[in-house]
């Protein structure tokens, strides 16, 4: 069931009766699938440790977005369709942050890179 804020700045939340919600975009399409408690706190704690790959590095964050997405998906192993925070399961979750923990997402990323700056097309 669709609960809009009071404050017309935020967006449509949808609630389940048993506590599960999902925000969304500005259009209404939802940001994800509902998630409990526990599954909103562990894609939390991916952003806020993902996002950090992305908006400081400056310049076309869409590029930088998509960058780390492809570094992410590649090593968890996950198609595109498949590599939104907002669909991974607690598990999931768990995964992505041990790969951003030990740097590996990161190094994938350098590596793209790299190897973007010897083959520029």
């Amino acid at each position: 069931m669709p609960f809009k804020p009071a404050n017309p700045n935020h967006r449509v939340l949808y609630r389940c009766r048993c506590g599960a919600s999902v925000g969304t975009h500005p259009n209404g399409h939802p940001l994800g699938t509902l998630a409990d408690e526990p599954l909103r706190e562990a894609r939390k704690e991916v952003h806020r440790r993902f996002d950090k790959l992305w908006t400081m590095r400056g310049g076309d964050y869409q590029s930088a977005r998509r960058q780390a997405y492809r570094a992410l998906r590649m090593a968890m192993s996950l198609s595109e369709a498949r590599c939104h925070i907002g669909q991974f399961t607690v598990a999931q979750c768990e995964q992505a942050v041990a790969l951003l923990e030990t740097g590996v997402v990161q190094a994938l990323m350098k590596a793209e890179r790299r190897r973007r700056q010897r083959h520029p097309h």
